[in-house]
């Protein structure tokens, strides 16, 4: 069986957005907000969520991750065929400032493949650490 979500634009997210997503979803959003109701958290209530992600040392680009993950649930959540919330409190929720080091220089070949191999290594080794059953995604129909 296939599974596929599509976006509001109408393209399919790709397998590893949905594996990000899924991540951020019981490792970091479920733990955090629980079986609250998305609607019931404010916008003051996200960004301050944020705002201590990035105090507890996430880097800018992972809490965007996670960010992009709510902000899919309540684009799914908000549309005008579901309507169960009325808007998203994340349209304005802002990053922390982009501090991170820029790339000097890229990899030669031999290091890029044995970058490629410790990113598959640890890929399967988070997956496993957030020991959640995965949500079933829904077939396509």
């Amino acid at each position: 069986m296939r599974y596929s979500l599509i976006s509001r634009n109408g393209t399919e997210y790709s397998s590893t957005t949905l594996e990000g997503y899924e991540r951020s979803l019981h490792c970091v959003l479920t733990p955090e907000f629980g079986a609250r109701r998305t609607s019931k958290i404010d916008d003051r209530e996200w960004q301050t969520w944020v705002d201590r992600l990035s105090r507890e040392g996430l880097s800018r680009s992972r809490i965007a991750n996670h960010l992009a993950a709510a902000r899919a649930i309540h684009g799914w959540a908000s549309r005008p065929t579901r309507r169960l919330v009325e808007r998203t409190p994340l349209a304005g929720i802002g990053l922390p400032p982009n501090d991170e080091k820029p790339r000097t220089r890229v990899a030669d070949a031999d290091e890029a493949v044995a970058r490629d191999q410790d990113a598959v290594e640890t890929g399967i080794r988070q997956r496993t650490e957030c020991s959640s059953q995965p949500m079933p995604l829904s077939p396509r129909s």
